[in-house]
């Protein structure tokens, strides 16, 4: 994968002025200052690109979609490589075999990993434990409603 020359200051300039005009710093904002963080890491090497998209997308609220497609104008050859974020289909088959293979750690590691598709955890009556909630409050362990904290 091959960046744009001055990768980092392209990138960060646009997230500021499209997600946070109000902020004369990025040091002023707990958020912009993350999207810098993460920035330098991903050009620096440290970071690969599935990781860069998810941390901007989690600290702007808005979606990997979106973000991919700022964050690609300044990618000057992907070389080969072709950004395909999980769905929530995807994350709910991988949810299956993860309980198949370790139980409900599996589950939980796996929460952990794709952490902006959970929107909390509370206890789910039909597995009778506290479980991570995705999309419309369904457990990600059974597919059951979950009772959020």
């Amino acid at each position: 994968m091959k960046i744009v020359n001055d990768f980092f200051n392209k990138l960060c300039g646009e997230l500021d002025k499209t997600y946070f005009p109000e902020v004369k710093y990025y040091r002023d904002n707990e958020n912009t200052t993350k999207i810098h963080y993460t920035a330098e890491l991903f050009n620096n090497g440290c970071l690969t690109y599935p990781e860069l998209i998810k941390r901007i997308s989690k600290a702007t609220k808005d979606t990997k979609e979106n973000i991919h497609k700022i964050v690609s104008k300044y990618i000057e050859n992907f070389d080969g490589y072709v950004y395909k974020p999980t769905t929530l289909d995807e994350l709910r088959k991988k949810a299956e075999k993860a309980y198949e293979k370790n139980g409900q750690q599996g589950v939980y590691s796996l929460a952990k990993k794709h952490s902006d598709f959970i929107v909390g955890w509370g206890h789910c009556k039909a597995c009778d434990c506290e479980s991570p909630a995705i999309a419309e409050k369904e457990c990600l362990v059974c597919g059951q409603p979950v009772d959020l904290k």
